[in-house]
């Protein structure tokens, strides 16, 4: 569900939805385990949920986690590009809404 304090609501990441840990790197007790995916695989997984969401369950929220610096790069905004694409060929009414995030300093 939604978490909600005072003026915030986040809405929980899932890694499935996240283009970090696909096309880049995490890095864990002193490893570095790389991305796996190309964009194309990254495309097809992305689209992949989102028909299994609207085929099998009808309503929801697809929230999809996006990194200027990730996403932003050659090959891969052909990614967003295809899932925008994706997405608006399904039949029915869709929402695309855009958050501006301020980032606070600590």
């Amino acid at each position: 569900g939604l978490l909600s304090c005072a003026q915030w609501t986040g809405i929980p990441v899932s890694w499935l939805l996240d283009d970090f840990p696909h096309l880049e790197y995490v890095s864990s007790h002193g490893m570095v385990f790389p991305g796996a995916k190309t964009p194309r695989q990254l495309l097809q997984i992305w689209c992949d949920a989102f028909d299994y969401l609207y085929d099998e369950i009808g309503s929801g929220i697809f929230n999809v986690t996006m990194h200027p610096e990730v996403i932003g790069r050659g090959a891969r905004m052909l990614v967003l590009r295809g899932l925008i694409e994706h997405i608006k060929g399904k039949a029915g009414d869709f929402s695309f809404i855009n958050f501006q995030i301020d980032f606070m300093e600590y």
